[in-house]
């Protein structure tokens, strides 16, 4: 007759897996939330200037393609014929 094999329990990978992903998202947490970051600038970079009450202008360059919402078709055999396609 044939015997169950029995799988033998491995505390380590029971263990092991876990442990160390919570170590690893306790590290991230910690990392994001250290509040001694510091960002180093050039003084001679930095412009300061007095605050004062005037026209506030913001503007922003984008390069795109346009396409058409709608288009007409002109038959040139027919004497230039327009037809309009109503979907």
């Amino acid at each position: 007759m044939d015997k169950k094999i029995e799988r033998k329990s491995n505390p380590i990978k029971k263990w092991l897996i876990p442990s160390i992903t919570g170590i690893v998202l306790i590290g991230l947490l910690w990392s994001a939330t250290d509040s001694k970051k510091r960002i180093s600038l050039d003084k001679d970079r930095i412009t300061i200037k007095e605050v004062s009450n005037d026209y506030f202008e913001d503007m922003a360059l984008f390069n795109g393609s346009v396409q058409p919402l709608n288009t007409l078709q002109i038959n040139t055999i027919e004497s230039g014929s327009v037809k309009k396609n109503t979907y």
